[in-house]
């Protein structure tokens, strides 16, 4: 086994729960690239398969907290290798589908582990790197999720232009072998802090009782809604009404892409300021800023040049309130003493992923029912709702400083 060098914080093993993060994210997010692709492929109409995206993360929302709670029952590294091998599974089975329902258990396959995965990668950080180092681990981890948005989704959009879907869970496949194999020779398998084997899982669960919690959870959820009410139909967008030619929509897919990925770096710095809720606190400026992008979202639908900087604004702040919510999760839950680590590692993910369901779910209907040009709407009342929770935390933070 590789040995870890925590002085240097950018090691191997933190690079390879980096890529561990990407194929989740890849595997995720890969159909928002492809949508049309595969709706001709399999002859369905484009909003069934937009639903695959609120199904995928449903499946998440349910499952990943109860993997996350009795992940802590079990041995990290070999959990880790056995989900992994799961993910594979789920993907191989997207890969050879020959109908829409054998592509949805693929789908709920994926999701089950996905959750899991990512709280348990998660948990690796103190074997990894130094306190010091901890937001930047985070920020560092997750943006494996936006880069997949940034390189991966476009690449896969690609090569399906060009070759077929298929291929594009193919790679998929094939990075995540070569990940396993990677993962065998370099991760721990012994761990800097102490387990929790013995922890009851419905003990674990009453960390949602804590209104803190609960609050950031709105934040990331509404928040999440708020992107996904204009993000689950980006292709379609980015072709139907900014005009650009379908063969070249990979290139506005990088360019949304990168806008998150500055925003996912830029999440660690505001993570940074501070521990606890103080981070989450501050981020009524990029919550308000988010409302009033969406109410000119839907103003703009018709004038291709302001709603290209829109959209590319809404991006650069996709992803600004991951890092300050993983920070308050992971440091209210050790302050309880539930021992609840791998699942309040695995909140974030859960929230976000919920928040993909609601935003997708919700911009389905509208798309079905009323057209796209109107999606934008459920995304207003969205960022409003996240804005009510960050105004709470902050008064609540408030109280507890006065109490």
């Amino acid at each position: 086994m590789i040995s870890v060098n925590k002085n240097r914080f950018l090691n191997v093993q933190v690079f390879l729960l980096f890529m561990l993060c990407f194929l989740l994210g890849l595997s995720e997010f890969i159909m928002v690239g492809v949508l049309p692709q595969i709706a001709h492929a399999i002859n369905v109409p484009i909003t069934a398969v937009g639903n695959l995206v609120s199904y995928f993360a449903i499946a998440y929302v349910i499952l990943a907290p109860f993997g996350a709670a009795l992940s802590s029952r079990f041995q990290r590294f070999p959990l880790l290798l056995t989900l992994l091998i799961f993910f594979l599974s789920g993907n191989m089975l997207a890969a050879i589908s020959w109908n829409y329902w054998s592509l949805v258990v693929a789908r709920l396959i994926g999701a089950s582990v996905a959750g899991t995965l990512t709280a348990v990668a998660l948990t690796f950080a103190p074997d990894l790197v130094d306190l010091a180092n901890r937001t930047r681990f985070l920020a560092w981890v997750y943006s494996g999720f936006s880069i997949a948005a940034v390189l991966g989704v476009p690449i896969g959009s690609f090569i399906t232009n060009q070759i077929g879907w298929r291929v594009t869970f193919w790679l998929i496949n094939v990075l995540t072998i070569l990940l396993i194999c990677a993962v065998y020779v370099t991760i721990p398998r012994t761990s800097a802090v102490v387990t929790q084997n013995k922890t009851n899982i419905f003990t674990q669960f009453k960390i949602f009782t804590d209104l803190r919690i609960l609050l950031a959870c709105g934040i990331v959820v509404f928040g999440a809604a708020g992107t996904y009410s204009f993000y689950t139909y980006i292709t379609p967008l980015l072709i139907n009404y900014i005009h650009i030619p379908k063969t070249w929509s990979g290139l506005g897919l990088v360019v949304i892409g990168l806008a998150g990925l500055c925003g996912n770096i830029y999440s660690g710095k505001l993570a940074a300021q501070g521990s606890g809720i103080e981070p989450a606190t501050k981020l009524w400026k990029v919550l308000l800023a988010q409302l009033l992008a969406l109410i000119i979202f839907t103003l703009v639908m018709n004038n291709f040049i302001a709603l290209s900087l829109v959209l590319l604004s809404l991006s650069l702040m996709m992803y600004l309130q991951n890092s300050p919510a993983q920070v308050l999760f992971v440091d209210v839950q050790a302050s309880t003493g539930l021992g609840s680590t791998n699942l309040a590692a695995a909140l974030q993910s859960i929230a976000w992923n919920g928040g993909i369901a609601l935003g997708s779910g919700f911009a389905s209907l509208i798309v079905a029912h009323i057209g796209m040009r109107w999606i934008g709407l459920s995304g207003v009342t969205f960022a409003i709702l996240a804005l009510l929770c960050v105004g709470a935390l902050g008064r609540l933070k408030n109280h507890l400083v006065h109490a």
